[in-house]
């Protein structure tokens, strides 16, 4: 699961990541939880130090576009991209994983962790929002 802690002492999530316009709008006031994310693949480019992570959210919009509503789609997959990597580990990888994953600020730019399998930690000067789209998942529900 993706999760960013939404404390008074911590932004959430969407306010530490760049180019989340898309998000805001299609989620509005309702933030979604990286909590319960399905993670699909990491990415990594030793040429530009970074990484992609790609993974499917576990909530969907209350009020989904109208493309996502006339295409069936009930689940919203983002791409995250993580630049100017200064450190990385992974330890772990299954076939399927929902991952509970943290996005923090630091010193260097952001660490985004995971204490489950897999296991990351990753420290980038940034993340951004690179990509939104949506699909139909047949082990949902209608969304």
């Amino acid at each position: 699961m993706l999760t960013c802690n939404s404390s008074d002492d911590h932004k959430d999530w969407v306010d530490l990541v760049l180019n989340t316009t898309g998000i805001r709008e299609i989620y509005g006031a309702q933030r979604p939880s990286l909590s319960g994310a399905d993670l699909h693949e990491i990415r990594l480019d030793r040429h530009a130090t970074s990484a992609l992570i790609r993974c499917d959210l576990a909530d969907y919009p209350a009020n989904p576009p109208r493309k996502y509503s006339q295409r069936g789609c009930n689940t919203v997959q983002i791409v995250l991209a993580l630049s100017e990597i200064s450190s990385l580990s992974i330890t772990g990888w299954a076939s399927t994983m929902s991952v509970d994953l943290a996005i923090e600020p630091g010193p260097d730019g952001f660490t985004l962790t995971c204490r489950a399998v897999p296991q990351l930690d990753i420290t980038a000067r940034w993340i951004t929002l690179t990509k939104i789209s949506a699909h139909r998942n047949a082990l949902r529900g209608t969304g």
